[in-house]
């Protein structure tokens, strides 16, 4: 059913734009039918933005459709202004050139004839997520994974390359047949470690699905673009915008600072994965594509560890965790000792399975087992030398070896590890000193024998 919609939205849609190139595109724009811009031949037109126009054009040389997407610079632009549009325009080409992907248009060339500065990139059939959205409302979950999916393919592949698209949005995710999708417009990407051209206060993108990041002037990687789809996520799944606000400084202040609506009438787990997108710090949002890849084809809702807030040092050694009575059972009166997390340092009581502060898993002992201590684990190391000169060197360096392990796990707190270091090195200890008796006895066989011999 969803298919048979899309292919209506994209006749309907199709049409519409027949319409607006016979009937309103008249004057300088009509004109430009039957045109050449370098060996492209132009066609009609098939869209217009603020800073570009594309054509559907004929590459003449070998024959193929492409879009050509011709840069508007305004006479109002001159100087460092306009070589500022040149070089942003030029941007896109080397950002979107670099990327080999099903899920995002092709460029085929780049260049100037007459001043006129032009891309020529694939011409992707279809409608624009937009013009979906606009029609339908909102789309179905399911529909939306298959969706959603290549979208994160297409982002991951650019984030692989180092590219930041720094403006997802509907208007540049197009559905072709089957809701094939095409990721375009990489007009403001910017290669992770180059230097942005942006001058103070200027800002790039379209508001209500810019960052935080981006609305307050800071640096952007990978989790912006994240951040952005969360946001047309939730769109799709609402049926409208997660900030929407009369200007934009009301949506900018939003994006930044207010959190969207909760999502209603949402199956798990894709509620939790759009929050999880749209948090405001970037470091609690998904760290890649990748992860948000797994958790979508895994109908699964993401991991969210529990924040409290870290002791300091002096709260860290006076904090004991109460025992779970639940967990009491079964433990002698000696194990009820504490223990000391070795990853964030809190104390706890013996019975703790995890640590309730930083959720690394905890050592448990058997009943019968007592849990060592630091007078438990001895300093086996100068016994292992001496064992290694007088007696065997090769099981004594083995024995070196676990003791300097012992009383390095012995210094770092995990004295359940540096017992069992220390009772490996005490094995191979006695191994060396039974070794070297045995050696040492032959030796002396040997020795009285030949003195013996040689006697007679």
């Amino acid at each position: 059913m969803s298919v048979r919609r899309t292919k209506f939205v994209q006749i309907l849609f199709t049409v519409g734009r027949l319409l607006r190139v016979f009937c309103f595109n008249v004057g300088a724009n009509a004109n430009m039918a039957g045109q050449s811009i370098g060996r492209f031949q132009i066609i009609r037109e098939i869209g217009r933005g603020a800073a570009a126009v594309v054509y559907e054009a004929l590459d003449t040389r070998i024959g193929r459709a492409v879009a050509l997407k011709v840069l508007a610079v305004g006479t109002g632009l001159t100087g460092a202004a306009r070589r500022e549009a040149i070089e942003r325009f030029y941007r896109e080409a080397r950002a979107a050139g670099r990327l080999s992907h099903p899920n995002i248009a092709q460029i085929y060339d780049v260049g100037e004839d007459k001043d006129r500065h032009y891309i020529a990139m694939e011409l992707c059939q279809g409608v624009s997520l937009r013009d979906v959205l606009r029609f339908e409302g909102r789309i179905a979950e399911a529909r939306l994974k298959f969706i959603a999916l290549q979208i994160l393919n297409a982002l991951e592949a650019a984030h692989a390359a180092g590219i930041v698209h720094r403006d997802i949005k509907p208007e540049n995710i197009i559905l072709g047949q089957k809701d094939l999708v095409k990721l375009t417009d990489f007009g403001i990407a910017k290669a992770l470690g180059e230097s942005t051209m942006t001058q103070t206060g200027v800002m790039l993108g379209t508001p209500a699905y810019m960052s935080p990041e981006q609305v307050l002037g800071k640096g952007v990687d990978a989790r912006s673009d994240l951040f952005s789809l969360g946001a047309v996520l939730y769109e799709c799944l609402s049926g409208r915008k997660a900030f929407e606000g009369e200007s934009i400084t009301e949506v900018t202040h939003k994006v930044a600072y207010e959190d969207p609506q909760p999502l209603k009438h949402v199956a798990s787990p894709w509620s939790e994965i759009v929050m999880k997108l749209l948090a405001k710090n970037p470091s609690d949002r998904y760290r890649c594509a990748t992860d948000v890849i797994s958790d979508v084809r895994a109908d699964r809702a993401p991991f969210q560890p529990q924040r409290t807030a870290q002791p300091s040092q002096q709260q860290v050694n006076q904090t004991v965790y109460a025992p779970d009575p639940s967990l009491a059972s079964g433990y002698s009166s000696r194990q009820s000792q504490v223990q000391r997390c070795t990853s964030c340092g809190v104390v706890l009581s013996s019975n703790f399975l995890v640590c309730p502060n930083c959720g690394r898993p905890l050592r448990h002992f058997h009943a019968a087992e007592p849990r060592p201590s630091a007078v438990d684990i001895p300093n086996n190391l100068p016994w292992s030398i001496v064992v290694t000169v007088l007696c065997c060197v090769p099981f004594g360096i083995v024995s070196i070896v676990k003791a300097v392990e012992a009383q390095s796990k012995k210094d770092f707190g995990d004295y359940a590890a540096a017992r069992a270091a220390y009772m490996q090195s005490r094995q191979w200890m006695w191994v060396a000193v039974v070794v070297g008796i045995i050696g040492w006895s032959l030796w002396f066989f040997i020795s009285v024998l030949e003195f013996l011999i040689s006697g007679q």
